[in-house]
């Protein structure tokens, strides 16, 4: 390399003389082996190879008139190598590093902590967000509810028996968006004579159906839309006399419910 570039200072030499006449020489021989040269009034090179490593260089007068000087080696075993005066340089004046000011620094540290408060607020409020959506997945709105007629049980629609309007309900209470039932006073119903059951139910070829059925301590009524929505109610005597009431809807939206025996959050 070194020689390559001592050849190409004279080439360089050269080409700074006006007078200097062009050259070119050539050698090849069997085994692979050449080298070869050429000279002009503005640029010259030469190149070798050689058991199988290839040197060579150039230069040139670029458009500033600056000489230019190439210097290059290839191999199977390092590849490429290239020196030129060409090649592109890092600056030479790298930008200086800043020193804050304390007002600066003062500034930088409260706009950060104003930005890492107003993301953990977002994240909070985001989570907020899915813990209620966890929390009632199911939950029946009390509108839903209300647009199903809740049946209640032959017990306490005959003459002379305890009426609904005596008798404790299961009331609803609501946490945290979550309708659930509030403790009331046991009460225990008293002993009456047993009905007989009642049925009813059609259906057509579409899939429709309506069905509800009452007996001495429970009720239940249930349909199906054409629109594939099945709404349902029932109620029922717990074991401490009082009435609970169950009202659920199943649709496109999955299965809701909303009842006053809901276990407390």
């Amino acid at each position: 390399m070194e020689e390559l570039i001592s050849l190409l200072g004279l080439f360089g030499f050269a080409l700074c003389s006006p007078i200097w006449p062009g050259v070119q020489f050539h050698d090849q021989n069997g085994a692979g082996s050449y080298r070869y040269g050429y000279q002009g009034p503005h640029h010259a090179k030469m190149e070798t190879r050689s058991n199988g490593i290839t040197q060579g260089g150039y230069s040139y007068v670029d458009a500033n008139g600056v000489l230019q000087s190439v210097a290059y080696t290839a191999d199977a075993v390092n590849g490429f190598r290239v020196r030129a005066s060409n090649l592109p340089q890092p600056p030479t004046n790298p930008l200086l590093s800043l020193n804050e000011t304390p007002e600066v620094m003062n500034a930088r540290k409260q706009h950060l902590a104003e930005y890492k408060r107003i993301e953990n607020s977002l994240n909070d409020a985001q989570n907020n967000n899915d813990d209620k959506q966890i929390k009632n997945p199911f939950l029946l709105s009390q509108n839903e509810a209300s647009n199903i007629e809740i049946p209640k049980p032959n017990y306490f629609t005959q003459a002379g028996a305890p009426t609904s309007q005596n008798l404790p309900i299961g009331q609803y209470s609501s946490i945290n968006g979550i309708y659930v039932p509030t403790t009331t006073q046991v009460v225990f119903p008293v002993p009456y004579g047993l009905v007989h059951s009642s049925l009813r139910h059609t259906q057509d070829s579409l899939g429709q159906y309506d069905y509800s059925y009452a007996s001495d301590t429970s009720a239940k009524s249930e349909s199906r839309s054409l629109d594939g929505t099945t709404r349902g109610a029932y109620s029922y005597i717990d074991a401490n006399g009082l009435l609970q009431q169950v009202h659920y809807i199943a649709d496109h939206n999955g299965f809701r419910v909303l009842a006053t025996n809901l276990p407390e959050a």
